[in-house]
């Protein structure tokens, strides 16, 4: 399967010569691909398209979590507040006065 030169390209990149770098990358894509050539990019692509989701789901479920865990906390201390006002308590006094 063609290659492209990473090294080369990173180069150009980190030299600002961006034109270069399109004219690599396109000569890459214009180059003859086999249709085995074609089928292993395809599959590539397609592999490091499912890791970089895997990827975002991932950091999705933990922010997730993390907010769980807020909420958590938060009903933990509101349970608290609510046996510590004991409201029927509170009504009852209120109303005995």
């Amino acid at each position: 399967m063609p290659k492209i030169n990473d090294e080369e390209f990173n180069r150009l990149l980190a030299e600002k010569k961006f034109a270069e770098a399109k004219a690599l990358v396109k000569s890459y894509i214009d180059q003859a691909w086999t249709k085995e050539d074609e089928g292993e990019f395809y599959v590539g692509l397609i592999t490091q398209y499912l890791e970089m989701s895997n990827k975002i789901n991932t950091a999705y479920i933990t922010e997730l979590q993390e907010a769980k865990k807020d909420l958590d906390r938060l009903d933990k201390a509101q349970s608290r507040v609510h046996q510590t006002l004991d409201i029927n308590k509170l009504k009852e006094d209120i109303d005995s006065m």
